[in-house]
């Protein structure tokens, strides 16, 4: 599946103890308050049905905060593995990888919106259709998993 969007987002490295993919953790909170998601334990296509993909790419960026400098046009901090419309920041990760950069925040708006759309759809390292809680939990790196399409 090269050229999809994949993520593991700085803001989130320094938790030192992976947490179940359910737990609901204080990303989860955040995003599912700014997103007007009231059970994070659906689906994460219901989420999208009923709260539209553009509430919940806002709880992203709201949960992410700002990108690390020299980053930009990066609001969802997704790591750079050669995605369609994004170039290699050269800005490491703590974690590991680098950061992609795109051209205009539309584009770094979209990405995050194409992986929502992605894990939904189960076209991605998310599993069929993840629920809410442990999609946000995956990518904002508080479980164990890591993603590689």
């Amino acid at each position: 599946m090269t050229g999809m969007p994949t993520n593991q987002v700085a803001g989130n490295e320094n938790s030192t103890s992976p947490v179940a993919p359910d737990t609901i953790t204080s990303a989860v909170s955040n995003v599912t308050s700014v997103a007007g998601i009231t059970d994070p334990t659906i689906p994460l296509s219901e989420a999208i049905a009923n709260n539209g993909i553009e509430n919940i790419v806002n709880g992203i960026i709201s949960n992410e905060g700002s990108s690390p400098s020299g980053v930009i046009n990066n609001p969802g901090n997704i790591k750079f593995n050669g995605q369609t419309g994004a170039t290699n920041s050269g800005v490491q990760a703590k974690d590991g990888g680098t950061f992609a950069t795109f051209n205009t925040p539309e584009a770094g708006k979209k990405a995050i919106a194409d992986i929502v759309n992605n894990a939904a759809s189960g076209n991605s390292q998310y599993g069929a259709n993840p629920t809410v809680a442990s999609f946000i939990n995956e990518y904002t790196g508080q479980t164990v998993a890591t993603r590689k399409i």
